[in-house]
């Protein structure tokens, strides 16, 4: 698997959730456009639809009575998936990633107070990765 492509894919599943004015915010910077339509080109966004899909029907249930629909929600959450547009995923990864970044400078610098919060915050944010298995479970 591509290494950008595993990369986004792990951004995906702890992203933000929209702010629509927020999102507005980011395309209207000049590069946050530029690099969105170079991962878009690059067919990026649509190699991490397809392992966020194939990533739900690997996952072996842990057990019949926990989830006896999987097959079911896996496919709902990749109908889902194809309805969200490549600027809100693209838009998720980077708000993600950036949050990352906050953390792992709070770790570096011993900050445990700043890590602690940005950690509780992004606990607290539901990206569309949680969005969807919670629109989509059946049982």
């Amino acid at each position: 698997m591509n290494k950008n492509i595993l990369s986004l894919l792990v951004l995906l599943t702890s992203a933000f959730t929209l702010n629509a004015s927020d999102m507005e915010t980011f395309y209207s910077d000049v590069e946050n456009e530029r690099k969105f339509l170079l991962s878009q080109q690059k067919g990026m966004i649509k190699e991490v639809r397809e392992q966020a899909s194939a990533l739900c029907n690997s996952q072996p249930a842990k057990s019949p009575e926990n989830n006896p629909n999987q097959k079911i929600d896996c496919q709902c959450f990749s109908s889902q998936l194809n309805k969200l547009s490549d600027r809100e995923i693209y838009y998720e990864s980077v708000s993600a990633y950036l949050i990352f970044q906050k953390m792992v400078a709070a770790k570096r610098d011993e900050d445990v107070k700043e890590y602690m919060r940005l950690k509780e915050e992004k606990n607290n944010m539901q990206g569309f990765a949680e969005r969807l298995q919670s629109v989509c479970k059946t049982s």
